[in-house]
């Protein structure tokens, strides 16, 4: 029967990690260490994302390692550091553990055993296992197949060898384990065999990747965002730029090419600014490195992967752009009962306004040729029309029209608007924005032209205003303090009551007084499809469902031509997200009311920008023409974790919701990047 005497004599050449404070940092937790740019620490626990420190006082702590340079100090006698180093040997079903004891050399400090472990009973299939520790915890392993030590010592039955451990954890940075190791013979210390024994090294997996998706280059490096840096492996393909390393939190560090908003080169780093509020370093190796990357990317990518990702399926999926049919939802809706509305074609080939869907709901009473006035005397020619109908109460939805500095009017206009018996005008912006407008030849309804109606000035701020807003709560993060009066200065959650409060009001008005409501904005394709999804959603248990907020969506934005390309594009502005902010604010206050859950959210505010689905990348109806037949629907994704477990539909004639700043939150959707 063979046996294997193993002896692990010394762990040497340790090395223990210090830090530089690479700026000030002051916290109010009592377990975090303050720190002063350029303090020394001296590092006692070393994790992925904070390390447990020690500054020269004493003063223990954790720091966050994004704000520190780590530096390795060989350990030596002036070294006040004895930790206990346990190595436990497992082979097959035999455990046994080796307890080194300090000591020093002329080199330093040094860790030795004299003891000598036997195995038996063991099949040269198995392998052997080496498990450093350090305290009672695992710093680090040594895997080694019996087989490849068999074929080793073919012509001799000891040798030795030296393992190198880089460590991850505690105060030890990195060391060397001695290992001698015979067949069947009694280590003697006056022989020894050099040769090669080399722990398995960690491998990384292969990018997992799309269908159609191709490897462009890759490259070793180094990602940072925000806390976080990892060193690990680049991809650049034809659809993102892909990071491999052992970590949970790969990630963070994954940016699909559409969703790219800009990035500069400096040196051998590359920072990406994306559409989804991550700033992302890319450290290269070598500047050279960095030239090649800016070769091979290509911008283009971004927008045109849809179509290559659909070839490459197998078996396409092409359900999903037929989920929203006008037809059958103004029916499902009662629009068409008791003949007051009906359906117009007008707009069937796109030549009245092309930014409209080629099926609208319009009052019967109105031909044609009123139509096509209105049309004139409307921004882009975007026409007041149908969007929700319940038991004689009707939601309209247009653009603003064209008074102009000389207050032009339409009597067709203005017909329709009196006929219908529209109460309240919301006007989404504010007052003074809306005046403004005049001096372009624009406006908004004069009251002395309106008289049988009431018009109400929302103040909800324009794109430009929500990108600053955007942009700033992005930046919360960044700020060593300040956090709660930055989130105020951004504005966000200011900008979300006020979508809030206006959804919420068109909808108490279409309940309680039973007014027939018309919306409008300047182009009626931002604010607007704002405020009528609100109202709707709260007015509506159908769109509260899975499906029902599908056809929300695929009514409201993408059929009445909310400008997604555009508003993706860069510098454009995050109307969509922000709406569906409002949706998480409204499900967070009614979860069981809701069938899809926050992550469904998430799913949608994330397709937005990854370049995936065809759904969100064109500007209109006309527009999605040629995405239908070629590219895959958003609206094909179904995942278990989209549908909530706790929904139950109670009746609701209008859902109640709170609209004050205090009562909302800072969506995940934000904070998710962030560690700490």
């Amino acid at each position: 029967m063979d046996c294997i005497h193993l002896q692990i004599s010394q762990i040497s050449n340790l090395k223990i990690n210090q830090a530089i404070a690479l700026s000030t940092v002051r916290s109010e937790s009592i377990t975090h260490l303050p720190l002063r740019k350029d303090q020394q620490l001296h590092i006692l626990d070393r994790r992925e994302l904070w390390s447990w420190a020690m500054d020269s006082s004493g003063n223990k702590g954790w720091v966050p390692n994004t704000f520190l340079k780590f530096t390795e100090t060989s350990v030596t006698k002036n070294n006040n550091l004895s930790p206990e180093f346990i190595v436990d040997c497992s082979l097959s079903h035999d455990f046994q553990s080796i307890v080194f004891q300090s000591s020093e050399d002329q080199s330093g400090k040094l860790f030795s055993s004299s003891s000598i472990i036997t195995f038996e009973n063991f099949s040269w299939d198995d392998n052997l296992l080496l498990t450093l520790k350090s305290q009672n915890a695992v710093i680090g392993q040594s895997l080694h197949k019996l087989s490849d030590i068999q074929s080793q010592t073919a012509e001799s039955d000891d040798f030795s060898t030296i393992v190198k451990f880089s460590l991850q954890k505690y105060a030890i940075a990195s060391c060397e384990m001695h290992i001698r190791l015979s067949i069947n013979k009694p280590l003697s210390k006056s022989e020894s065999i050099e040769t090669s024994l080399s722990p398995k090294q960690v491998q990384l997996p292969a990018p997992d990747l799309f269908a159609g998706e191709l490897i462009l280059d890759s490259y070793p490096g180094v990602a940072s965002c925000r806390c976080l840096k990892l060193e690990g492996m680049f991809y650049l393909t034809n659809y993102r730029i892909l990071f491999m390393a052992p970590s949970e939190y790969i990630h963070f560090f994954e940016v699909h090419i559409y969703c790219i908003d800009s990035f500069e080169s400096l040196g051998n780093v590359i920072k990406i600014y994306a559409k989804d509020s991550r700033v992302i370093d890319y450290i290269f190796e070598s500047p050279s490195a960095v030239e090649s990357f800016n070769e091979r990317y290509t911008p283009d990518y971004g927008s045109s992967f849809c179509f290559r990702y659909y070839q490459a399926l197998e078996q396409p999926r092409d359900f999903g752009w037929d989920v929203y049919d006008p037809i059958r939802e103004f029916t499902r809706l009662g629009a068409f009962e008791g003949g007051q509305l009906k359906v117009t074609h007008i707009n069937s080939d796109y030549l009245m306004c092309d930014s409209y869907p080629t099926v609208l709901i319009e009052p019967s009473y109105i031909s044609t040729e009123e139509l096509i006035s209105i049309s004139k005397f409307r921004s882009r020619s975007r026409i007041p029309t149908v969007c929700w109908y319940r038991r004689g109460v009707t939601l309209y939805r247009s653009s603003q029209p064209l008074v102009g500095v000389l207050s032009y009017r339409c009597k067709e206009d203005e017909d329709l608007i009196t006929k219908c018996n529209i109460t309240y005008i919301f006007d989404a912006r504010p007052k003074m924005n809306a005046k403004a407008n005049k001096a372009a030849g624009k406006g908004y309804e004069l009251t002395a032209y309106y008289p049988s109606s009431t018009i109400l000035f929302l103040k909800i701020h324009n794109i430009h205003k929500v990108q600053q807003s955007f942009h700033a709560l992005n930046q919360l993060y960044e700020k060593e303090d300040g956090f709660f009066e930055a989130l105020h200065n951004s504005r966000w959650l200011h900008h979300l009551k006020t979508l809030l409060v206006a959804g919420k009001a068109a909808a108490d008005y279409m309940v309680y007084e039973h007014a027939n409501i018309l919306v409008h904005c300047s182009d009626g394709w931002d604010r607007t499809s704002q405020i009528t999804s609100i109202a709707q959603l709260l007015l509506d248990p159908f769109y509260r469902t899975f499906h029902g907020f599908q056809v929300l969506i695929s009514k409201e934005w993408l059929s009445f031509g909310h400008r997604f390309r555009d508003r993706s594009q860069k510098g454009g502005s995050p109307i969509f997200v922000q709406f569906l902010d409002a949706v998480h604010q409204i499900l967070r206050q009614w979860p069981r009311e809701f069938q899809f859950t926050n992550k469904y959210l998430l799913f949608l505010a994330d397709s937005l920008y990854s370049g995936l689905f065809g759904t969100f990348m064109s500007n209109c109806e006309k527009g999605s023409e040629e995405f239908r037949h070629h590219t895959l629907s958003v609206w094909s994704m179904e995942r278990d974790e989209f549908i909530s477990k706790d929904y139950k539909q109670t009746h609701y004639e209008i859902l109640p919701i709170l609209t004050q700043v205090p009562d909302l939150e800072i969506w995940d959707y934000f904070t998710r990047w962030q560690l700490y």
